[in-house]
């Protein structure tokens, strides 16, 4: 199997290797937003991201949390620290994507003169 390289060009149509949740991530991304080249990189990263994550779900759905190893010990599903890694990369591409346009809440109380 070999690599493909990824050519974003500025392109609006999605790279053809993502699937269903990826594609509408990059999408909707792009309908709001206008992005530089490095920027579709990160967003291609984040799509990806979203796709493992619709994949792992799947399997945990059908497999269930908890796995029988062949000592026959209950224990996590392996998945499941893939599933982090998957979301935190994904919200570490997002973040740096920076594409949150709301206003921070406040916390706290409000600043008072002195």
């Amino acid at each position: 199997m070999g690599l493909t390289r990824f050519k974003p060009a500025n392109q609006k149509r999605p790279p053809d290797h993502l699937q269903d949740a990826g594609r509408h991530l990059w999408t909707s991304t792009l309908k709001e937003w206008q992005l530089t080249d490095a920027d579709l990189v990160v967003l291609c990263t984040a799509a990806e991201c979203a796709d493992r994550l619709v994949q792992i779900r799947a399997a945990l759905d059908e497999d269930g949390l908890v796995i029988v190893d062949p000592s026959k010990r209950k224990r996590s599903h392996p998945l499941l620290a893939a599933e982090q890694q998957a979301q935190n990369t994904l919200l570490r591409a997002w973040g740096q994507l920076g594409l949150d346009d709301t206003e921070a809440p406040k916390i706290g109380r409000p600043a008072t003169r002195i």
